[in-house]
């Protein structure tokens, strides 16, 4: 009891043995109830200046606030915009769902003279490469098509091979996809290739078990021609073949662009839509409004916003969709310790250590716009359960190198909290666009 300032102690009467023990027990139930009733403003922040120059969120899988810095802060997420378009994805068009593009043979009377036109019309299949090329002109031979006198048209919804982007990308639609035809008539007609065609011929026939010294016989004599999709005039006279390219799983394709972090991901606009509509869902799957959440790309290139809450909100709502669909974060996000991407180059030092062995996530980075930014967003298993995080470096286009270092010691740190697991589940297994891709042949009106 208290006497003034002094405190003297009553007299106690002795317990018996068994309290002690229970009142601990009591004592400990009372600290997990605490913690776990805690508001989220209370959640500690990792006390170094070190860290001044980065924002960051943690939360767990139920969305409760970890650690925090300026989470609600709108910062440019730059290639972390890549997760929202592949949410976007998976969930318009589902992981199976596979791009068509039809190629259309136009014969000049018989099946035993050449053919004299190639038209392709365009199913805005992001991923179609040379491999995919060597696809169809082995269809072509096995149908008895050695020779095209005429020309090769496409349209605007194919694309061959990587354009690195709307920063890259031919801007006038005419020139653009003739400089598309250009390049699927190189792949095809043996005669043109360069040494990018003979390179991908030799990983092609060696995945693909054949001899590499036969490649194709396809002879291609035409020019290159363009025309605009949407229409069947293009289509006289009537085809008397029809070979249709069907692409592998979109999952697949999403992990492809996820692990080079391409940005010719933007060629899903084609198909799913604008950057404002993007935006639109995004805001609709996580409560924000227009002045955090908008887009110029589907890819982070350019002035995008997004706040660290958002970020995370955006890698939760994917985790949600996998369990809908049947994928996992791994199916279409790069994984630490599973192989090379952005993730192990970009970060290294966890790379190396494995440390972060299993960490599912995705980098970006921008060099000058917004004055530069370096990103990093993802899920991790940790002793203390799953935890999703975004950690952003504002305005380090001159210290890159400096803001990753950063964020790896801040990721360290936050494992070094929580808990190491030990061990990557590394999801689907990278492929190449050919690997589950096939060409059919179908008559037209059967």
């Amino acid at each position: 009891m208290w006497q003034g300032e002094v405190y003297v102690a009553a007299p106690r009467l002795k317990a018996p043995l068994w309290v002690l023990p229970f009142r601990i027990l009591l004592a400990w139930l009372f600290i997990l109830l605490w913690l776990s009733l805690a508001p989220a403003a209370a959640a500690p922040v990792l006390p170094s200046k070190d860290f001044d120059s980065l924002v960051w969120l943690v939360e767990n899988e139920a969305g409760r606030t970890i650690d925090s810095r300026h989470a609600t802060q709108a910062v440019n997420p730059a290639s972390v915009v890549k997760v929202a378009t592949t949410l976007w994805a998976m969930e318009r068009l589902g992981p199976d769902y596979r791009f068509e593009t039809r190629f259309y043979l136009i014969e000049a009377g018989g099946s035993s003279r050449p053919a004299v036109g190639l038209l392709v019309h365009g199913g805005a299949d992001p991923d179609f490469h040379l491999e995919n090329a060597f696809l169809l002109a082995r269809a072509l031979n096995e149908r008895g098509v050695t020779e095209i006198v005429g020309s090769i048209s496409v349209d605007e919804r194919f694309w061959i091979g990587w354009e690195g982007g709307s920063a890259r990308r031919i801007a006038d639609t005419v020139e653009r996809g003739l400089e598309m035809g250009r390049r699927l008539r190189r792949a095809l007609d043996r005669s043109r290739w360069r040494n990018d065609e003979e390179s991908a011929w030799r990983s092609f026939a060696k995945r693909h078990g054949l001899d590499s010294s036969h490649p194709p016989r396809l002879k291609i004599s035409g020019g290159i021609a363009f025309h605009e999709s949407g229409g069947n005039a293009y289509l006289k006279p009537d085809p008397a073949l029809l070979l249709i390219h069907s692409s592998q799983p979109l999952a697949s394709i999403l992990k492809r662009f996820n692990v080079f972090s391409n940005n010719d991901i933007e060629r899903l606009e084609a198909k799913l839509g604008s950057p404002a509509a993007l935006a639109e869902f995004i805001r609709g799957r996580i409560g924000e409004g227009a002045d955090i959440v908008s887009f110029e790309t589907l890819s982070g290139l350019g002035h995008n916003r997004l706040s660290l809450r958002g970020i995370v909100s955006v890698l939760r709502a994917l985790l949600r969709s996998g369990e809908r669909l049947g994928y996992e974060p791994a199916d279409v996000l790069p994984v630490m310790g599973c192989g090379s991407s952005t993730l192990s180059k970009l970060f290294p030092w966890l790379h190396r250590t494995g440390k972060a062995a299993g960490l599912t996530a995705k980098t970006g980075s921008l060099v000058t716009t917004d004055g530069g930014v370096a990103a990093l967003a993802g899920y991790i298993k940790t002793a203390r359960g799953p935890r999703l995080f975004a950690v952003v470096a504002p305005h380090s286009g001159r210290e890159l190198s400096r803001a990753r270092q950063l964020e790896e010691k801040w990721l360290s740190r936050m494992l070094d909290r929580d808990g190491m697991v030990r061990g990557a589940f590394c999801g689907a297994q990278f492929s190449f666009s050919d690997t589950d891709a096939a060409v059919r042949v179908e008559v037209p009106g059967h």
